[in-house]
């Protein structure tokens, strides 16, 4: 009778965590769906930066630096590949008959949901850290972080 109840006390956070953990462990047995994924932000940030460097000499231009432009692109860019990957790491899941037995198991469909979540998250904050990272070193200032966008000015930016 044990066996058929739901978990309320944790609220199956034991559950979702260990679908994230599953999910997270697929990093590093399937490597070569998980670097793509992070080293195009971090191409796409280093070589439209330098290449487009010009595109800061345009009047009315709102930044001088063309890697404060770019980054915003590349983080978006990292979480999204990241999400993607989980996606994809989930279909396969389906089609394999994995989430049809966990179904059956004495947990909270919301648990199912909130695993696949969590490892969504985690991946998408490696890829953004690492590509903020990089357009750190490269010389890109902390308004970008704050204000979310490509400017130092956001006078400017909001009058045009």
């Amino acid at each position: 009778m044990t066996a058929t109840m739901v978990d309320d006390r944790s609220g199956g956070l034991a559950a979702a965590n260990g679908l994230a953990l599953r999910s997270l462990r697929n990093i590093r047995r399937l490597p070569s769906a998980f670097i793509p994924a992070l080293l195009m932000p971090v191409v796409q940030v280093i070589s439209f930066s330098g290449t487009y460097a010009g595109v800061t000499d345009i009047p009315g231009f709102p930044t001088d630096r063309s890697i404060n432009w770019y980054l915003p692109l590349a983080v978006t860019m990292g979480a999204s590949f990241a999400g993607l990957g989980t996606g994809f790491a989930m279909i396969r899941d389906l089609q394999s008959g994995f989430y049809d037995r966990l179904r059956m198991a004495p947990t909270s469909r919301r648990a199912l949901l909130l695993g696949p979540f969590l490892a969504a998250w985690t991946r998408a904050m490696i890829a953004v850290v690492l590509v903020s990272l990089i357009g750190l070193a490269l010389g890109a200032r902390g308004a970008v972080f704050v204000l979310g966008g490509s400017t130092s000015r956001p006078a400017e930016a909001i009058r045009r």
